[in-house]
C-alpha cells in the first residue's frame, strides 16, 4: 500500500527556481511550449518582456500531474506539526503535512519528512528531508508527473539534510531568510545561521543563490550566503576521520567510539541512525575531540537490534564536512528487547 497521499488529477504546476541564464522564454520551452511565456508572466506579476531575477520561485501554469501531500516518515522526541494558520495537527509517524504546514523539532529531537514522490519506469523516487533538533520548516510545494518533480521547502530555523535522489528528474529547492539553494539530486545540507545560510553539497552539485547572483557548488564543497549579499565562493569541505572503534557489527558492551583526527577540524559531529542512509537520525552530539566515551548513552534500539554510526568534521568557518561511511553496532549480548 502506498503510504504517501496522492491526488490523481490536474494540479497547479510546479514551482520553478530561476537559474542563472534562464529567461521566461527558455523556461516555457523547457515546460514544452513557448506560447506559455505570457501566461507565466501573468501568473507571476511580470510585465511583457520582463525577466525574473535569479533565485525567483516562479509559479508555472496548471499541468496534468500529481499533487501531493508530505508526511512524517519518522520522528524521535518532540515534533510539532501545524497547518498554515498555526493550528496543531497530529504528528505521529505517517501523519500528513499539508501544503503550507510547518514541522518543528524540539531540543534533541529529530524528524524526517517525505516530500515529492515521482513514479518512474524504474519505480518510485522520493525526496526525504531530515530535520536536526530545534528546526522549523514549511512545506511550500510538492508536485510531480512522469518526467519531473518539484519539492520546495522553506527553512525558518535550524538545519536540514536532503537525502540523495539521483534517479529522479526535477529539483529540490530550499528557501531560507538569506537565500535559495536548489539541486536536482539531493545530497546536500542547509543550515540557517544568524543573518546567513550555509549550504554543504555532499554527494551532488547544487546552486546557491542570493541578491540575484548564483554560485555553482560542486559535490564536496560548501558556500555561505549572507542576507542581502551574493553567495560566497565555494570552499572545499573537510573529509571525515577514519573510524577506529568499535569494529563494524560489534556488540556495544560500552559506549566507546573513536576515529582518526582530521587536519583543520575544530570539532566533530557524531551521529547514530537506524539505517546506512541516515534518513532517520536518532542521536547526534557535537564533540571537540575525535572520540566519544559517554558515561550513559540512551538509544532507541530497533527490533533487529542494529544501529549505525558515523562522524563528520567542522572547519574553522563552521562548515560541516562529508560524513564517513557508516558502521553498524549491535545491541549488547544478553540485553532484552
Amino acid at each position: 500500500m502506498m503510504l504517501w497521499l496522492l491526488s490523481l488529477m490536474a494540479f497547479a504546476g510546479p514551482i520553478h527556481p530561476v537559474r542563472a541564464g534562464e529567461t521566461i522564454e527558455s523556461i516555457a520551452l523547457e515546460v514544452g511550449d513557448l506560447e506559455l511565456a505570457p501566461a507565466i508572466r501573468e501568473l507571476n506579476g511580470l510585465q511583457a518582456g520582463q525577466q525574473p531575477v535569479i533565485g525567483t520561485l516562479l509559479e508555472l501554469p496548471e499541468q496534468a500531474g500529481v499533487g501531493q501531500q508530505a508526511f512524517l516518515l519518522s520522528r524521535d522526541g518532540t515534533v510539532r506539526v501545524t497547518d498554515g494558520a498555526g493550528g496543531s495537527l497530529p504528528s505521529e509517524q505517517y501523519d500528513p503535512v499539508p501544503l503550507g504546514g510547518q514541522v518543528c523539532t524540539g531540543e534533541r529531537s529529530f524528524a524526517t519528512v517525505r516530500m515529492a514522490t515521482q513514479c518512474t519506469s524504474d519505480g518510485t523516487q522520493t525526496d526525504d528531508i531530515q530535520l536536526q533538533p530545534d528546526t522549523c520548516i514549511v512545506v511550500e510545494n510538492l508536485w510531480s508527473d512522469a518526467d519531473s518533480r518539484s519539492t520546495v521547502v522553506r527553512v525558518r530555523t535550524g538545519s536540514i539534510s536532503i537525502a540523495e535522489n539521483r534517479d529522479a528528474a526535477g529539483s529540490v529547492t530550499i528557501v531560507t531568510p538569506s537565500g535559495v539553494t536548489t539541486g536536482e539530486d539531493g545530497g546536500y545540507r542547509v543550515t540557517v545561521e544568524d543573518e546567513a545560510a550555509r549550504t554543504e553539497a555532499l554527494t551532488a552539485p547544487v546552486a546557491v543563490q542570493g541578491a540575484g547572483v548564483e554560485v555553482a557548488v560542486a559535490a564536496g564543497q560548501g558556500a555561505r550566503v549572507r542576507t542581502g549579499e551574493a553567495p560566497s565562493d565555494p570552499i572545499d569541505l573537510l573529509a571525515p576521520g577514519q573510524l577506529i572503534r568499535p569494529e563494524d557489527g560489534q556488540a556495544l558492551q560500552r559506549a566507546d567510539f573513536g576515529w582518526t583526527p582530521v587536519d583543520g577540524a575544530l570539532g566533530y559531529r557524531f551521529e547514530v541512525g537506524d539505517g546506512t542512509t541516515f534518513t532517520s537520525v536518532v542521536f547526534s552530539e557535537d564533540l571537540g575531540t575525535p572520540e566519544y566515551v559517554p558515561v550513559i548513552m540512551m538509544l532507541p534500539w530497533p527490533s533487529d537490534g542494529s544501529l549505525y554510526w558515523r562522524v563528520s568534521s567542522f572547519d574553522r568557518f563552521g562548515f560541516q564536512g562529508i560524513p564517513s561511511d557508516a558502521r553498524s553496532m549491535r545491541m549488547p549480548t544478553g540485553t532484552g528487547r
